[in-house]
């Protein structure tokens, strides 16, 4: 007498597509990121050292504009040249009602430039409506 063997199942599949689109977001989420990134610190600046840190700005969750004031005075955001503080104040102002209250500015200022210079950007941000201000400094 002759056995037949009971039919043989396929073999358990996962699917891999879902799997497959999520890496696909991820790896654009973090091509975008680091573009970004690279754009505001592309300008390379001798900043002053740290005398102690808070906490770390690149943590941060808050919306934030990216201010570099360079040695021979100049502004820029973003990597795009200012006129002014009267042009970054627009600038701010413009931000603040689009994020408000959460929006902070981080200010890159060369090692070189006078004080004061430095406090009419700040001031800027103060009459823009600006509470965080933020000094990018070398660890």
């Amino acid at each position: 007498m002759a056995f037949i063997p009971p039919p043989r199942r396929a073999p358990f599949a996962f699917n891999l597509t879902p799997m497959i689109d999520v890496t696909f977001q991820l790896l654009i989420f973090f091509v975008c990121a680091n573009t970004r990134s690279h754009t505001e610190a592309a300008e390379e600046l001798p900043l002053p050292a740290p005398i102690a840190s808070g906490r770390d700005p690149a943590r941060s969750e808050r919306p934030r504009v990216t201010v570099t004031l360079r040695a021979d005075g100049t502004l820029a955001v973003a990597g795009r040249d200012l006129a002014g503080p009267e042009r970054l104040e627009e600038l701010l102002r413009a931000e603040y009602r689009r994020h408000g209250d959460r929006l902070e500015v981080v200010l890159r200022a060369h090692t070189h430039v006078p004080y004061a210079r430095t406090q009419e950007v700040v001031r800027a941000c103060r009459n823009a409506g600006l509470r965080q201000v933020r000094f990018a400094v070398l660890r």
